[in-house]
């Protein structure tokens, strides 16, 4: 049972690292006794040094092909996110390569991990096979690079603080292409007629990025929401009462939507989803009979609690916000709105959607859809107020001109507040960094941004989605 007053809103799984050390058993008659032995236990401190940033496992040492082919199973059944390559000395790649030659998609963090400060006069044959990993570097960053992999190399002496800090980053980012690359996206409904901006074609999905979109049939929807049980409604809403203000707490709109959250659970578990997209305006939700509901509850649920969701049928934004909360710990889908002259910012906002790890404590709300919105609708929405603070717009799109047929795009600036108005839906003031509201929010139309995206607080993010579009081999453009 979820502890709802000490439990954060939980973030995804913890990435998944798999470490692999290259290794040549033709130069051991020349090493010392126990070398072997020794550099197993360096690639086991690697793995610890790296288990900040998720589940790390030492897949051991790369001997030879049948350990490559051993390893490569092992991999297919574990998934790994990240692949963190050390060569413990020359060796071999082919061996390494035969056991990650089946994951195309999943980036390669290469350290180059140094064991000496400056090489002393006694320096012999010996030591040169034990300190000459670098070597074996160039061996499997050439194999990865003819593949057109996705690396990041690293060089340091693995004791070195400042190189493990960079290892952990390095992987930290890697682990995010690799989980944007493996996605699996729910579609819960067709999009509203005529919206073809906020979709993409599985097959250019598929070939650009690697993700999948599972599209969930209405009559196993509507089953799944039949079957849920009062249970796992009431753990939802108790959490929700507990920390969020909700009016009509006991009213029907209240339950029906943590009925609806629950089973949106249910059926991303079932297809093992890692973001989705819920268009509760059609048959899916309000016009079906069966249910008859708006989502904006029931997706903010998801999106709080790890795995973020759209509205309307918005698969590519699905994508933005997945990146945001994988890279930021937070995604608010919403709408570069309108531009204030006065104050030089663009107001942010949407119809009832929120993530509450980027809300301000106490100032969320969840309220009946049809209570301030005017909306003939039944079903709960929500309103809240953003963070502020430095902040990142993050947007994916199909793009004519790119390489590779899709962009990410990045947009800096600072959450400024929440202005004063009537609307009680999340909304916010969003100053671009470097220029002008007006100028900042004309280019990210140019970039080629659809009307939606996802808002991270916490900090400008460009440089990291940068880095995450190099690794997945995508084109990305930065605004401000």
């Amino acid at each position: 049972m979820v502890d709802p007053i000490s439990t954060p809103w939980p973030q995804a799984r913890p990435a998944r690292i798999a470490v692999l050390c290259g290794y040549m058993t033709y130069y051991e008659p020349h090493m010392p006794a126990g070398f072997r032995d020794q550099r197993v236990a360096w690639g086991q401190k690697i793995t610890e040094i790296v288990a900040t940033e998720g589940e790390a496992r030492f897949f051991g040492l790369m001997t030879d092909a049948g350990v490559g082919e051993e390893v490569a199973r092992a991999l297919m059944q574990w998934r790994p996110d990240v692949l963190l390559l050390a060569p413990a000395m020359p060796g071999p790649p082919a061996f390494t390569w035969r056991a990650i030659a089946s994951l195309p998609r999943v980036p390669a963090v290469v350290w180059s991990a140094g064991h000496l400060d400056t090489l002393p006069q006694s320096y012999d044959s010996v030591d040169h096979l034990a300190n000459s990993g670098g070597v074996g570097v160039a061996m499997i960053g050439n194999l990865l690079a003819r593949d057109g992999r996705g690396m990041r190399v690293v060089a340091g002496r693995w004791y070195d603080e400042q190189a493990q800090h960079r290892v952990r980053e390095a992987v930290r980012l890697a682990a995010v292409a690799g989980r944007m690359a493996s996605a699996r996206v729910a579609v819960l409904g067709a999009p509203l007629d005529g919206y073809s901006n906020v979709v993409i074609a599985p097959e250019l999905l598929s070939s650009a990025l690697g993700a999948t979109l599972v599209d969930i049939p209405l009559d196993e929807w509507e089953h799944a929401f039949a079957q849920t049980s009062q249970e796992d409604a009431e753990a939802v809403a108790t959490v929700l009462r507990t920390r969020i203000a909700v009016d009509d707490a006991e009213g029907e709109d209240f339950r029906r939507s943590s009925k609806l959250a629950a089973a949106l659970r249910t059926i991303c578990d079932r297809y093992d989803a890692d973001c989705g997209t819920f268009n509760s305006h059609l048959e899916f939700g309000h016009a079906n009979e069966k249910i008859g509901l708006v989502g904006g509850m029931a997706t903010s649920w998801m999106t709080s609690n790890g795995t973020p969701f759209t509205d309307t049928g918005d698969t590519v934004s699905a994508l933005a916000m997945l990146l945001a909360r994988l890279l930021a710990g937070n995604a608010i889908y919403t709408e570069l709105n309108t531009i204030d002259y006065g104050r030089d910012a663009i107001l942010c906002a949407n119809t009832g959607e929120i993530d509450f790890a980027a809300t301000v404590e106490g100032r969320s709300w969840v309220f009946p859809a049809a209570a301030y919105t005017g909306r003939r609708q039944r079903g709960c929405i929500v309103d809240a107020e953003v963070r502020t603070g430095p902040a990142t717009i993050i947007g994916f799109s199909p793009y004519g001109r790119a390489r590779s047929g899709v962009k990410l795009i990045a947009f800096a600036g600072t959450v400024t507040g929440r202005p004063e108005l009537a609307l009680r839906v999340p909304h916010t003031l969003f100053r671009p960094a470097t220029t002008d509201a007006a100028t900042a929010f004309a280019g990210w139309i140019e970039a080629g941004a659809t009307h939606h995206a996802a808002l991270c607080v916490g900090g400008d993010y460009r440089a990291e989605v940068a880095e995450i579009g190099r690794l997945l081999g995508i084109d990305v453009e930065t605004i401000a």
